[in-house]
């Protein structure tokens, strides 16, 4: 029998909590994030904007070490990646 196991991805909506519990998440576009490598994903992602830059705190795990971590992205105001670093590891 197959092994099977959870991909996520991650996206960024241009609007606020508010707007979105508002309107509904179908009238936003979603900027998804590329995909990870093999056996890997981004997931429980929190964002905030801070000096012209959006950084975003998501778990990154691997399956193969069934370990994650937590991992920075910063983005421009375009939504370039500018920087992507572990910021959180922890033993267990």
């Amino acid at each position: 029998m197959p092994r099977r196991c959870d991909l996520w991805r991650v996206g960024i909506v241009r609007a606020g909590i508010n707007e979105i519990a508002a309107a509904g998440l179908a009238n936003h576009v979603i900027d998804w994030l590329a995909e990870e490598p093999s056996f890997r994903f981004l997931a429980d992602p929190f964002g905030l904007w801070r000096d012209d830059r959006l950084h975003i705190f998501a778990e990154a795990y691997d399956y193969r070490t069934r370990h994650g971590v937590i991992d920075r992205l910063s983005f421009d105001t375009a939504l370039r990646l500018r920087d992507r670093a572990t910021v959180l590891r922890e033993p267990w």
